[in-house]
């Protein structure tokens, strides 16, 4: 009996192990997951707000003048990958996009800035 008890011990044992061991690399997984889509939304951003400025710098070049707003360029004010507008700011001759970045709080150290 005592060799049976021993048995199902080590083999519920082994099986713990196991389940831990399968446990943290499911987390990890995910982890790096998660780490790599935060690496791909900002990479798609910076690359919308290289476009955007792209297409503001055409506007200031057939009319004069940069816009007042977004909307003269897009029709609409285009949003971040995390769902939040893009902010627009006439500078003293240029202007900054910004995305406020995951935490959609400006002025944070997550935001993204293009500056012409």
């Amino acid at each position: 009996m005592r060799g049976l008890i021993v048995i199902i011990l080590l083999v519920a044992g082994i099986y713990l192990v196991l389940h831990y061991a399968h446990t943290r690399k499911v987390v990890e997984d995910a982890q790096g997951g998660i780490k790599g889509l935060r690496q791909t939304r900002i990479a798609t951003v910076r690359a919308d707000l290289r476009s955007l400025a792209q297409d503001i710098e055409s506007k200031y070049l057939t009319e004069g003048e940069y816009p007042d707003s977004l909307q003269e360029v897009k029709g609409r004010v285009p949003e971040d990958p995390w769902g939040h507008p893009i902010i627009y700011r006439k500078l003293d001759g240029g202007f900054e996009l910004i995305s406020a970045g995951p935490d959609g709080i400006e002025g944070t150290e997550d935001d993204i800035v293009v500056r012409r």
